[in-house]
């Protein structure tokens, strides 16, 4: 193998990402059936075209390509979830080839890219992206945190609070109040620097979140005889009418110990059933036991691991 450039894909030259399939991995995006009808190669470039523009014109960065010479050694397709979070979704090298070596030089060019900007990346603890995440700790990326994900079916018999709340929305407290609770209620979590922390980015990133499912009358904060407790914010997922989370659950500091962070999560995944949705979807830390505690009460299975990298110092 010859020397390898690693560069950003750039326009025109959509067929010579598609082309490496023919090299390498089968294309994830086509049904591999000989009996059935599958899309025609101009299909596929105009199909890939639509994607390499809208990700393209966000971050060139979305689509990498390894070369030796004319040929593509192997190709890194990422999604940008934020400005400073950014998934791999693919990570190929072509037969015959080195891939230790591809993938390594692929995930070198993330680790310079990144460390300039300070973009983290988002991975999962799973069969599938072990060579991903290999390639991504080799080229210095280290784990900052990890996140176990839950999910239970909305339906049936649903965990009772055991409490009676009062509830009273984003729309009835107005912004302001709102946000003065949610800072409050952050206090002394070890899993959140509050010292960076800007209430007003965080509100913002969570409506952006919401997309078109953003309602300020289902957001809630929790009232015990007067008191404001806590806050639930249950969230559907933008495009989805079946599938729903809670944006954030907590108990203010001077009402923690008294089992409400459980009778919130269980008012939550009740608020998500009466919008009809129906399965659930929540994480947190993995170092954050009471809330693992409050999954395993109301019957929320844990499914899975993010892990989160920070980038390499260079």
């Amino acid at each position: 193998m010859g020397e390898l450039e690693v560069r950003e894909l750039r326009s025109g030259e959509e067929s010579l990402w598609l082309g490496f399939d023919a090299e390498g991995e089968p294309d994830p995006r086509v049904e591999h059936d000989a009996t059935a009808g599958r899309p025609s190669e101009p299909e596929k470039l105009t199909e890939f075209r639509r994607l390499f523009e809208e990700r393209s014109s966000r971050d060139a960065r979305s689509f990498l390509v390894a070369l030796t010479g004319a040929r593509v050694a192997g190709r890194l397709k990422g999604l940008f979830l934020s400005d400073k979070l950014y998934f791999v979704q693919e990570l190929h090298c072509a037969e015959g080839l080195p891939c230790s070596v591809v993938e390594d030089a692929l995930a070198s060019f993330l680790g310079d890219s990144f460390s300039r900007d300070g973009i983290g990346i988002l991975s999962w603890e799973r069969t599938k992206s072990a060579e991903i995440n290999a390639a991504l700790e080799r080229a210095g990326f280290e784990i900052e945190k990890k996140k176990a994900f839950v999910a239970r079916a909305l339906k049936g018999d649903l965990p009772r609070p055991g409490t009676r709340f009062a509830f009273r929305t984003l729309a009835e407290a107005g912004k302001d109040d709102f946000l003065r609770v949610m800072t409050e209620a952050a206090a002394g979590d070890p899993f959140e620097d509050m010292a960076v922390r800007q209430p007003e980015d965080d509100f913002r990133e969570l409506t952006a979140a919401a997309g078109d499912r953003f309602d300020p009358a289902s957001w809630m904060l929790a009232q015990v005889d007067g008191d404001v407790v806590g806050v639930v914010l249950p969230q559907e997922f933008s495009g989805s009418d079946r599938e729903g989370t809670l944006f954030y659950v907590a108990v203010l500091p001077a009402f923690r110990g008294r089992g409400y962070g459980r009778a919130l999560h269980a008012s939550g995944l009740s608020m998500l059933a009466e919008r009809g949705v129906t399965r659930y979807v929540g994480s947190t830390d993995t170092r954050n036991g009471p809330m693992l505690k409050v999954f395993e009460a109301n019957g929320c299975p844990r499914t899975g691991t993010q892990l989160f990298y920070r980038p390499p110092a260079r």
